[in-house]
């Protein structure tokens, strides 16, 4: 896949998320990923529901890679989707 598809589909997603009022930074991470950043997000109303969001347009969640904790419900990571 080329770049410019992937942000298009990276744009994509970002709509997605924005529609269902996930607020997340969404960018190309090379030509098979889009790379999904919340900061300070619910762990069930921000990060669950980007994944389950995104997976039912399609995307496969890979893995996520957390930043940052402090061991409340809110945290910050970056999620890989293909």
């Amino acid at each position: 896949m080329d770049m410019a598809y992937m942000y298009q589909r990276a744009e994509r997603a970002e709509q997605i998320l924005r529609d269902g009022d996930v607020w997340a930074d969404v960018f190309p991470h090379d030509e098979a990923f889009i790379a999904v950043e919340i900061n300070n997000g619910d762990w069930k109303h921000d990060h669950l529901r980007a994944g389950w969001l995104l997976e039912s347009a399609g995307y496969t969640h890979i893995s996520e890679v957390v930043t940052e904790e402090d061991g409340s419900d809110c945290y910050s990571a970056i999620h890989y989707f293909r």
